[in-house]
């Protein structure tokens, strides 16, 4: 059963409105859904029905009231068997009405959303304070206890909750000022002064809003006119908050608003669909440990490294899927490519690719005022923020955000020393049966069945990177009929191909070729070295033997190709170059920099 006590009474049991036309048995109805699960002494009743004069029969009509309730609601017999239904008992000095929840009376729901919203206030959350505010007000349909023949109790609690509407309708006003809609709630003050004369902080309000409006002229007149009904109804002048906001409008400045306060709308971004990804269990656990176990403190960073094409961006989308519903706040994935923070121009371009990533940020000058705005809109909660394609620290702290407990994954294709501080997670390839399982699950568990030694031979040509698996599945889609060993002839009479197959618009020439942006010249002449040697490895003073480089020389150049996972150290200290890689070098390096190895 539902009972609704702001405005006129109403009572819908299933849904169907009940009448109750009996002006006391409405009295009594309202008293004991104010106290739904407390007992009402039967003298109270009669005093809220009677006040000072009630009859000799008082107790026995009370009775009839209850009696003639209980059959129309159709509450049962009042007794305790009633199982799993609202019931209007009766017990020792007085009454009990149990209705299903709290969320049954249309008070305890105002009371709910008021306090949710203030809270909300409180933590700057000003769009979902506004919001939830709305639906509080919503509930009003009148004055409290319209039609109802009200006592001393119902009066004080009348008084109480129009009290509250009032506060309510200014807290929701402000919330609105401070999201700039003073043009909106112009008209609707209006009538609210018009209607309280003397309500002092409706007034104020008003001013505000029509000041912030250029109607500096009808702000002041507001003013005088309250001023005026204070003196005449009261004796007393403007209280000293409306004298403020007084000198607000005559200084033609608002020196209560904080100025660089940014307040921005709350919704929750949209993921992109979770990838397809198999194998990584182990690294997800490790990674879901790490930006929720408890107390941990302070923002919680965990950096995602790894070789070309082996999936980083993908682990982290897979990763905000799996923990979405730890950061109410919401997940921002932004695309840090091409954005550096070096310049000033980047922090126009950092706050577009926000803004794609559903955070509606205002124009800025420069990464620090981003960085502030960015806080103040993730400080409403959890935030998990995936920086994807980081190459430099500059741009990464414009994206910390503001909310406790927050956390953030950077995906990066170079180590970057002091970015993180938590736990970096250093992806590999695949292994061979995890490639398989891939190759499956995007081709078809039939089609891998049928040919298993085909299958293992793609995976292998792919080195378990996922990249190349997709794009082997992708290129096995469009030809449904050939056989995986069609598919094994075809790569094997020309290697390049695996490296060209695109997925998604990207190919493993494409990932090679954003990662030589990032190295040094030397590291890219030793990269090409590398891939022209015999079995594509070298040990440092072989490469400084063939290019003739001091050793210091090249021990910075193949650590700039480590750094960026472009070659692999092997234990007994040689360096290694993926086959996959070495393909994708014959057309993805710069001419000048190919180098034939002397024999060594």
């Amino acid at each position: 059963m539902h009972v609704n006590l702001l405005g006129p009474l109403q009572v819908q049991r299933f849904g169907v409105e009940i009448h109750i036309s009996a002006a006391k048995q409405r009295a009594v109805l309202a008293a004991l859904s104010l106290n739904s699960g407390q007992v009402v002494p039967t003298h109270q009743l009669v005093d809220e029905l009677w006040e000072d004069e009630p009859p000799t029969s008082a107790t026995r009509t009370v009775q009839t009231y209850v009696y003639h309730l209980r059959k129309l609601l159709s509450l049962g017999d009042g007794q305790d068997g009633d199982q799993g239904r609202s019931a209007l008992l009766t017990r020792s000095g007085g009454y009990e009405l149990r209705l299903s929840s709290a969320t049954s009376l249309d008070i305890a729901r105002f009371e709910t959303l008021v306090g949710t919203a203030r809270t909300e206030f409180d933590h700057d959350r000003f769009a979902e304070a506004s919001h939830t505010l709305k639906a509080a007000l919503d509930l009003w349909r009148g004055s409290a206890f319209a039609g109802v023949e009200t006592g001393p109790m119902l009066s004080a609690v009348a008084v109480r909750l129009d009290r509250a509407r009032k506060s309510t309708i200014e807290l929701r006003v402000d919330t609105d000022l401070r999201l700039g809609r003073h043009h909106q709630i112009v008209d609707e003050l209006y009538g609210l002064t018009r209607h309280e004369p003397t309500h002092e902080a409706f007034s104020a309000k008003l001013m505000q809003a029509l000041h912030r409006s250029g109607r500096r002229a009808e702000a002041l007149e507001v003013f005088h006119l309250l001023r005026t009904e204070l003196d005449r109804q009261l004796g007393v002048p403007p209280s000293a908050s409306v004298q403020r906001v007084l000198q607000e409008v005559l200084q033609d400045e608002p020196v209560d608003v904080p100025r660089q306060r940014v307040v921005l709308p709350v919704r929750r971004p949209e993921l992109p669909e979770p990838p397809a990804l198999v194998g990584r269990d182990l690294e997800l656990a490790g990674l879901r440990d790490a930006l929720t176990a408890p107390n941990r403190g302070g923002l919680r960073v965990v950096e995602i490294v790894g070789a070309p094409g082996v999936g980083t961006s993908a682990f982290a989308l897979k990763a905000a899927h799996e923990l979405r519903d730890h950061f109410p706040g919401g997940v921002v994935t932004v695309d840090l490519a091409g954005v550096d923070g070096k310049q000033d121009s980047h922090a126009a371009l950092l706050r577009d690719r926000l803004h794609k990533a559903g955070v509606p940020l205002p124009p800025v000058r420069d990464l620090e005022e981003l960085g502030e705005r960015f806080r103040t809109w993730s400080a409403r909660g959890r935030t998990l923020v995936i920086a994807d394609h980081a190459h430099s620290t500059c741009a990464l702290g414009a994206l910390r955000p503001g909310g406790q407990d927050s956390a953030m994954i950077v995906v990066s294709r170079l180590f970057l020393p002091g970015a993180v501080g938590n736990v970096l997670v250093e992806l590999a390839p695949l292994p061979l049966a995890e490639g398989v399982r891939l190759l499956a699950k995007l081709t078809g568990e039939d089609r891998v069945h049928r040919e298993p030694e085909a299958a293992g031979l793609i995976a292998d040509l792919c080195e378990g990177v996922p990249l190349a698996l997709c794009g082997v599945s992708r290129w096995l889609a469009c030809h449904p009929s050939w056989p995986l060993s069609r598919a094994v002839r075809e790569l094997q009479a020309d290697p390049r191909h695996l490296t060209r197959l695109w997925m998604e618009g990207r190919t493993f020439e494409d990932s090679v070729r954003s990662r030589l942006h990032d190295v040094p010249t030397d590291s890219e002449t030793a990269l090409n070295t590398l891939a022209t040697a015999p079995s594509r490895r070298l040990c440092r003073g072989g490469l400084s033997t063939v290019l003739g480089w001091a050793p210091a020389r090249s021990e910075t150049a193949l650590h700039g190709l480590t750094n960026a996972h472009l070659v692999d150290e092997l234990p007994t200290g040689a360096f290694r170059i993926r086959r996959l890689v070495a393909h994708a070098l014959q057309t993805v390096a710069r001419p000048s920099h190919l180098v034939v190895p002397q024999q060594v």
